[in-house]
């Protein structure tokens, strides 16, 4: 079963309070309620590392990737059905937020904050890859999120003692050698991330 960071009791009613100021979670109680879902350190590395001379197979991540400090948290809401239905409870993610840990409070401060629009974007993207890397991942790999700003990637890095794996989250449409919902050694994923195109433009 893939782990990524935990975050006490104290720190989520912190960052609840947080979000809920900004956002305005809806209360329970009303068949509807507002929480922080998952919860994942957001590291960056860049494209190139794979090429980089003396770097140990399957480590590549763990001697490159930088750990920005902060981390993302999905903030799902579920809906109950009416009384008497017989119909499942549903859940959808409603937004995004990032925080970063403050030492003298012992909690983490809400950076930032956006609200999941319609359709796919990122906040579902990444609940959606959570899904299947629990799912298919096998051992207990720690699960962070890692960026590859120059190529306007998201993916997830599965940390095992031995190795780096990597699952991509979202990537440019005409990238075609890397895969959705497939689970990658580090060194295989830089090495086709290599094969695809330069991304040119400022991205979003």
């Amino acid at each position: 079963m893939a782990h990524t960071i935990e975050l006490s009791d104290v720190q989520m009613a912190s960052l609840a309070r947080q979000i809920g100021t900004r956002m305005g979670f809806v209360p329970s109680g009303q068949g509807v309620t507002d929480e922080i879902a998952e919860s994942f350190p957001v590291f960056v590395v860049d494209d190139r590392i794979g090429a980089a001379p003396g770097a140990a197979p399957k480590l590549l991540i763990s001697a490159a990737a930088l750990d920005t400090g902060s981390v993302h948290h999905n903030i799902a809401r579920t809906t109950n059905p009416a009384p008497g239905s017989s119909a499942p409870a549903s859940q959808s993610v409603v937004g995004a937020a990032r925080s970063r840990f403050d030492p003298a409070s012992n909690g983490y401060k809400v950076e930032a904050m956006t609200q999941a629009a319609s359709g796919n974007d990122l906040p579902r993207w990444i609940r959606n890859a959570a899904y299947w890397v629990e799912q298919h991942a096998s051992g207990d790999p720690f699960v962070k999120l890692l960026m590859v700003p120059s190529r306007y990637m998201h993916c997830f890095w599965l940390s095992y003692p031995d190795k780096d794996c990597v699952v991509v989250i979202d990537m440019p449409q005409k990238f075609s050698n890397l895969e959705y919902r497939k689970i990658y050694d580090s060194d295989e994923f830089f090495a086709l991330l290599q094969r695809e195109p330069p991304v040119s433009g400022l991205g979003s």
